[in-house]
């Protein structure tokens, strides 16, 4: 990007105001590269005023030196001349001078200036707010991804300067706290006070995330609980986000928008960790062999397709779902006693977790059935209960966090009993069930807000 281009000049300056503004952020400036950038464009231009030429800085590379970096030299990156052993207080005091003596010039130097200035002073104070609200420091430029989607807001650069500021201190924009006393709200609302969070919110939840340097992939929302919230750090072995000492594990429940028809779509998240769990087609062969067990003959699994698909047959539905739960009843009425509900049960479990401890899948076998037939609602309910616990079992935290990434909604889930709820009262939603011939289907059906 060209300085002439970088639009963070928001208010036009008289000359004066240019250059005061511009005395004011070399003083604050402690980045011996970036002032000796400075000191080098203000004496060409004090060497050609008059010259109708127009002259602008050059752009910082990526690999300049940090403002925090002791032994940081300009020799290899800036073509600074005898500049380069100059200290911070020498060049400051040399681009004081140098502005006092170009009063007369015009006025797009001194914003060509200024640009550059604030600019360094937005990466700077990003790299501050990190630093100070993310343990593991800054990564992957994380603080120049964050700087660019703040200079691109267009809001005064003392707002954007205020927030980061204020994010600097470390004390976060909101009481992470919050997450556990109320275990559901809206993050956005937490930070629509301050016009710059407020702005920021959404863009930080979407775009900030995936390969970012701080281990696994970071999901939707991570790194805006962790930049804005109190207390909440990111973890430094998981994706996991940590409040006042707890485990939490953000699942997105995602908006996108198809280009074509320009309609809505929602996916949530899914609870399985790296291991302990069958995909859809290893748990099919469990199951089949529970449903055999409970009588149920080979052959009337045949127009379902569990003994083998033909590309041209149309087959009728088996599946962990609403319909294909009806199927199973009319199979477990025809041709199974009382009790077959329950074993069936204990396959699906068996079948899709693979390192259950004893008596962890009780309440789902117990209570998803009732006179022998299976009850949807609950089977699938008590499932999403189960999944949740046995994600904690395998991954050690403490709450699961089902974020909407479009609203800022967020609903908090401690055990399996809070899951249960949850559901029961709206707060989340299930989406879809677990198909048998699909090995995305893993874990648990997918998780969404409801009504919060």
């Amino acid at each position: 990007m060209r300085y002439s281009d970088f639009k963070i000049c928001e208010t036009k300056l008289t000359e004066q105001d240019a250059s005061d503004e511009a005395k004011e952020l070399v003083h604050k400036t402690g980045n011996t590269a970036v002032l000796a950038t400075v000191v080098k464009f203000l004496r060409n231009l004090v060497a050609k005023q008059g010259d109708d030429k127009e002259q602008q800085p050059t752009q910082q590379p990526q690999d300049a030196p940090t403002t925090n970096d002791p032994n940081a030299t300009v020799e290899s990156t800036f073509n600074t001349n005898n500049l380069i052993n100059e200290d911070v207080s020498s060049l400051k005091t040399q681009a004081m001078a140098l502005l006092d003596q170009i009063g007369d010039a015009d006025e797009s130097k001194l914003l060509a200036i200024i640009s550059f200035l604030r600019q360094n002073e937005i990466f700077d104070l990003c790299n501050a707010a990190i630093q100070a609200n993310i343990s593991q420091g800054v990564r992957e430029n994380l603080d120049k991804k964050l700087g660019q989607m703040i200079i691109d807001l267009d809001l005064p650069f003392e707002a954007k300067e205020e927030f980061l500021q204020e994010l600097g201190t470390g004390n976060g924009l909101w009481p992470g706290s919050d997450l556990i006393k109320n275990i559901t709200g809206n993050i956005y609302s937490k930070l629509e006070k301050n016009p710059v969070a407020g702005k920021l919110a959404k863009p930080i939840a979407l775009q900030l995330r995936g390969k970012m340097g701080y281990g696994p992939d970071q999901g939707p929302g991570e790194f805006l609980l962790a930049l804005t919230g109190g207390g909440i750090d990111l973890a430094e072995k998981s994706d996991l986000v940590l409040i006042d000492g707890n485990g939490v594990e953000v699942k997105a429940d995602s908006t996108s928008v198809n280009p074509t028809t320009n309609k809505k779509s929602r996916a949530g998240g899914r609870l399985y960790a790296t291991k302990g769990y069958n995909g859809g087609s290893g748990a099919r062969g469990i199951i089949k062999q529970g449903l055999l067990d409970v009588g149920i003959p080979e052959e009337a699994l045949t127009e379902f397709g569990w003994n083998g698909k033909d590309p041209d047959t149309k087959y009728n539905n088996l599946n962990f779902n609403k319909a294909g739960i009806a199927n199973l009843n009319n199979l477990l009425r025809e041709y199974t006693k009382p009790g077959a509900a329950e074993k069936v049960l204990e396959a699906i479990a068996n079948g899709f977790y693979t390192e259950l401890q004893p008596g962890m899948a009780n309440n789902f076998i117990n209570n998803s059935s009732s006179g022998n037939q299976i009850d949807f609602v609950k089977a699938i309910t008590n499932f999403v209960a189960l999944g949740h616990e046995y994600y904690q079992y395998h991954e050690g935290h403490d709450y699961i966090m089902i974020f909407n990434t479009e609203s800022g909604n967020y609903v908090m889930i401690k055990t399996g009993e809070d899951m249960v709820k949850a559901i029961e009262s709206g707060l989340l939603k299930i989406q879809g069930g677990m198909d048998y011939f699909d090995d995305r289907s893993k874990g648990t059906p997918q998780i969404l807000t409801g009504n919060i």
